[in-house]
């Protein structure tokens, strides 16, 4: 493969994750990249506590990662099943007018 095969994979990649997640990309590329860096410094850890790095710690590692996800994943789920109680409807429409109030007023002292 050429660096430009690659550019346009990894381009495609990243943009169709951008695309589906939305504003959340970004947060879940840092846990990714957490999790990788949690997986390597382990592995090298187990190297100054003179503990042989086998499969079944390996595993076990992945394993506990996964389930980090899994939750993550159920949290997002559960956040978008959930409705917003109507009691708190009246306090929302409230906060947003003002919240528009503010954004109208800082508009036209800009101008």
């Amino acid at each position: 493969m050429n660096n430009n095969t690659i550019k346009v994979i990894i381009t495609a990649v990243t943009g169709f994750l951008s695309s589906l997640l939305g504003i959340l990309y970004v947060p879940v590329l840092l846990l990714v990249a957490c999790n990788i860096i949690d997986y390597a410094t382990g592995i090298f850890a187990s190297k100054y506590r003179n503990q042989p790095v086998d499969s079944y710690k390996g595993f076990r590692g992945i394993a506990k990662k996964i389930s980090m996800w899994l939750l993550v994943v159920v949290g997002a789920i559960v956040d978008q099943l959930l409705k917003v109680p109507p009691f708190l409807l009246p306090l929302l429409k409230n906060l947003k007018s003002q919240v528009e109030e503010v954004a109208k007023t800082e508009e036209k002292e800009e101008e």
